[in-house]
């Protein structure tokens, strides 16, 4: 799966005419910056309620995981061939 989608990224960036290494470069931007706030973020609320972060984290996913069955459509993206 995951090879399609970068496939898709891929096609579509040639196509928008963009350079594929400004996409990567913003995208690893993109992840540092989620990965030092969620770090910041889980490090802080771990010092409040402490090892119960473990079952906050598992009700977030359940409820992601519910919404994302409920609103998003099943078929959303169909990849060019």
């Amino acid at each position: 799966m995951t090879g399609s989608l970068d496939t898709y990224f891929v096609k579509t960036i040639k196509r928008k005419h963009e350079s594929i290494k400004n996409f990567n470069v913003k995208n690893n931007y993109s992840l540092l910056f989620s990965g030092l706030i969620g770090g910041g973020v889980g490090a802080t609320i771990y010092s409040y309620i402490g090892i119960n972060i473990y079952l906050l984290s598992l009700l977030g996913f359940i409820i992601a995981f519910i919404l994302i069955q409920i609103l998003i459509p099943k078929k959303i993206i169909k990849l060019e061939d």
